[in-house]
This record gives C-alpha cells, structure tokens and sequence, in this order.
C-alpha cells in the first residue's frame, strides 16, 4: 500500500511520462501552444486541419483535473470557445450559468451559442474581448460541482 507521499509521486512521474508521450506527437508548431495551454489553462488553437494538439490538451485537463477549454478562430475578427467539463466529472452550477451568461450578453452582444451545465460552446466574440471571455469561461469551469456518482479520476492506476 502506497503512503500519500507515495501516491504523490507516482502521480508526478505519471504526469511526467504523459507530458512527453503527449509532446512526442507535436510538431514543432504546436508544442509551444501546449506549454502556453498548460501556464495560461486554455487553449488557443490556431488550425482546424490537425487534431493532435486539442487531443493533447484534453489528455492533459483529464489527468490534471482541469476544465478542458479551447479558443479556435471563427471567422474574420471573432473567436469561438469550447467549454467542456466532462473531462472532470463535473458541472457548472446554475447560478455561475447564469453569471456566465449574462457577462456574454453584456460583453458580446453578437455571440451565439449555449452555456449547459457540462458543455458549453460560443461563437462570434470579437478577438478584442476573446482573452477576457476564455478567463472568465476558466473560471467558470473551476467553480464547477462534482457530478452525482462521478469515477474518481487517475482511476485506472491501480496499486502493486
């Protein structure tokens, strides 16, 4: 049986290893943005074409427990943001909903899309308040409550 401490270090050198698997299969490109992604805790994912870099980063909020988020272009001077807390066994209580919501409205008159409880997704906000909305969003997704019933996560490591 493993002590705290013991727990705790294999959690470290299991995210280490996950950190390079996941960064052996960037290009050179993408890299930078997954270090960014993992100091700013969102994503900014400038391409549709590849799909290695998102898959990256939901690999890493699922192990680290974080909300999985990512800001895509949309079209000329809009953002689109993708919330998506399943990752984390959890959902956004109603009134940090409705917080979101109308800070969207207010900010972002012209957006489109919906603000649910475990995903939530956002189009057409204009690039000049895309960071101030995907911290907010952020937040939002800390604040979130486990779900009823949830599997604890790094469930699949079990002991010697």
């Amino acid at each position: 049986m493993l002590t705290p401490s013991g727990e705790a270090a294999l959690g470290k050198r299991w995210l280490r290893h996950l950190d390079y698997r996941l960064r052996s299969r960037l290009n050179a490109r993408e890299l930078p943005e997954l270090v960014l992604a993992q100091r700013r805790g969102y994503l900014v994912d400038p391409t549709r074409v590849r799909t290695q870099l998102r898959d990256a980063w939901w690999r890493w909020c699922e192990a680290t427990s974080q909300p999985f988020l990512v800001q895509r272009p949309y079209s000329h001077g809009h953002v689109a943001l993708w919330l998506d807390l399943f990752a984390r066994s959890t959902c956004l209580p109603q009134p940090v909903m409705a917080e979101l919501f109308e800070w969207m409205q207010r900010e972002c008159p012209r957006w489109s899309g919906k603000i649910g409880s475990i995903l939530s997704d956002g189009r057409r906000i204009p690039v000049n308040r895309a960071d101030e909305a995907a911290r907010r969003w952020l937040e939002a997704g800390r604040r979130a409550v486990p779900l009823v019933g949830a599997a604890p996560k790094l469930a699949h490591h079990r002991e010697p």
